[in-house]
């Protein structure tokens, strides 16, 4: 039964789609986490910072931790108080 086994990300996709799942999924992991890199660490809005942190933060958690809609979910549930922030103070702004 594999119910309940845990693998790391390079693991998980090595079982579920073999070497070339592990080419193209690690690639393209590499193109956002470079996306991520590019976009918010160069910038001089405080946000855009925290945003930044937050994903550093869990690429730790994303390469060692597999299952990958669990992780989905985590990043967008850590970006989530960002983002409101942002539409909020961003509104403040415009009135």
């Amino acid at each position: 039964i594999a119910d309940g086994q845990a693998y790391p990300n390079i693991g998980e996709f090595y079982y579920a789609f073999g070497t070339l799942g592990v080419i193209f999924f690690m690639a393209l992991y590499g193109k956002w986490m470079k996306y991520v890199r590019d976009r918010f660490k160069e910038t001089n809005c405080g946000l855009d910072l925290i945003t930044y942190a937050v994903l550093l933060g869990t690429n730790l958690q994303i390469i060692i931790r597999g299952y990958t809609p669990s992780n989905f979910w985590y990043v967008v549930f850590a970006i989530i108080p960002v983002w409101i922030a942002r539409k909020f103070l961003y509104r403040e702004e415009n009135k």
